[in-house]
């Protein structure tokens, strides 16, 4: 498995909506 960002993760794990909110 490669290793994916902070960003990436927190997409694959809670979708768009995280990546739009907390991600920040």
């Amino acid at each position: 498995m490669k290793k994916l960002s902070e960003k990436e993760l927190a997409t694959v794990v809670g979708g768009p909506e995280i990546r739009v909110g907390p991600g920040s």
